[in-house]
Parts: C-alpha cells; structure tokens; sequence
C-alpha cells in the first residue's frame, strides 16, 4: 500500500506517492475535477520531477542497511526543519530493543519514541536544523524470516510548521539468508 499526501491548490491537485520520487500535476484543458481520491485520468497527466518542488528540497532516503543486528535508515533533511519522523516496520519483523539515532556529526538526537502496532513515531526534543543528515538505527531486531528477502520500511517526515506528514519513500533492507 502506498502512502498519499494530496496538495490541493486553486486549480491543481498533486498526488505524492511514497516511490522516492515527487509525481508533478500538470492539469489539461477542460473542467478541474472535483474529487478527493486522485485517480490518474484523462484531465491528469504525472510526471516525476526528482525529490524537489518549485525548487524546495524534500527530505530523502540517503541509505538503508544491516549493521550488526541493527536495521538503519539514513535520511537527509535537506532543505527543510524536522520535527517528527514515522516508520511503518514490515510485517516480518518480530520486535526491536529500542531506537538510536544521530546526526552527521554522531551525535545522539534526543527524542520521544512511541510505537503502535507495526508505526513507530520519533518526535523530536526540538526540531533536527534544515540541512541535517540522520541515522535511525532500530536495534536488536528479531524476524519472522530465514532471509533472502527485502524489507520495506515507509518512511515519512514532519516539517516545522507542517500541518501533515510528508511521505519521503521506502527503504528497502536486504536481508542476508541465515544457515
């Protein structure tokens, strides 16, 4: 399932959909559709644009990797202030010990961390500065999997000031095959 953000302006509807990419809405001549649920269409043409909008740089998935028994995403906050980040884990992970994270310099980022069912929320003490790069590293992760296998974890971000989560893709985590 992928994750959507809808930007509703005047005149255009943007549909952001969780593949690493910015979908551009370019509307065509005719009546603008009045729906709440995008759906490609003839008065719809999508074009991916890379990870920026008029010039504003998104938060990106940098890195998705195994260290030792930690999972760890690499995000880069680009041009924009954080205040929260989200993670939907996979269903094939069994449980974690907990949850680090740092900044460029190695830093610990201090934050409260909630977990619900299978998201993990990550509000920060005070928001990570525009430009920050980030590790989160979920320790100790136990799985339901011998292996072989590639891990989907959703990710989504919160910038200061933003009134919804922007969804800034998936990072994938190969999984070697156990013996």
């Amino acid at each position: 399932m992928f994750n959507r953000t809808f930007i509703q302006l005047p005149s255009l509807t943007l549909a952001v959909l969780a593949v690493g990419t910015v979908a551009t809405a370019s509307p065509l001549p005719g009546p603008i559709p009045t729906v709440r649920r995008v759906v490609p269409g003839p008065n719809l043409i999508a074009t991916p644009t890379g990870s920026s909008f008029s010039g504003v740089k998104l938060p990106s998935i940098t890195g998705a990797a195994i260290s030792g028994t930690s999972h760890v995403i690499s995000i880069a906050g680009n041009g924009m202030s954080l205040t929260n980040i989200a993670i939907s884990l996979p269903q094939q992970m069994e449980n974690f010990s907990g949850i680090t994270i740092q900044d460029q310099s190695g830093a610990t980022v201090p934050a409260q961390i909630q977990r619900q069912d299978d998201l993990v929320t990550i509000n920060f003490d005070a928001p990570v500065p525009a430009g920050s790069s980030l590790k989160v590293a979920l320790n100790n992760v136990r799985m339901l999997t011998k292996g072989g296998e590639r891990l989907p974890y959703s990710v989504s971000v919160m910038q200061t000031g933003a009134k919804g989560e922007i969804s800034i893709g998936t990072a994938l985590i190969s999984v070697p095959t156990r013996d």
